[in-house]
């Protein structure tokens, strides 16, 4: 069962060039219990430090990981597209590991090559 809880989304209200360290401590310093998190950062961090170090940084502040943006450019080229399919399972792998099963992502509104009805349907 989950439940909810207060979780903050650095990148959602403007905050940017902060760590994930720094991000889960702004979390903690400002009452939230979660944190939106890279976890193509989380990766490198992982890769470079240890998994366990990940998860420390996470349960040290008492900051739950509350969801990680979907890293795949699915609405703007191909190859990139592709690129970030394939590197999905691993990534998806280790937000299961840090006890995060949840992504997002946004459906942009327009286009460039389709007036708003075509858009549209």
């Amino acid at each position: 069962m989950y439940t909810m809880f207060k979780n903050l989304s650095p990148g959602a209200v403007g905050i940017r060039g902060l760590s994930l360290a720094e991000q889960i401590e702004l979390a903690a310093k400002t009452g939230f219990s979660g944190i939106d998190f890279s976890i193509r950062e989380a990766a490198d961090l992982a890769e470079e430090k240890g998994i366990e170090y990940v998860q420390t940084l996470f349960a040290d502040a008492g900051v739950r990981p509350g969801q990680w943006g979907l890293p795949v450019t699915w609405n703007r080229d191909d190859e990139q597209f592709q690129q970030g399919l394939a590197a999905l399972p691993r990534l998806a792998a280790l937000g299961r590991e840090l006890g995060c099963t949840r992504t997002a992502t946004w459906c942009p509104p327009a286009s460039n090559e389709r007036d708003f009805d075509e858009n549209y349907a």
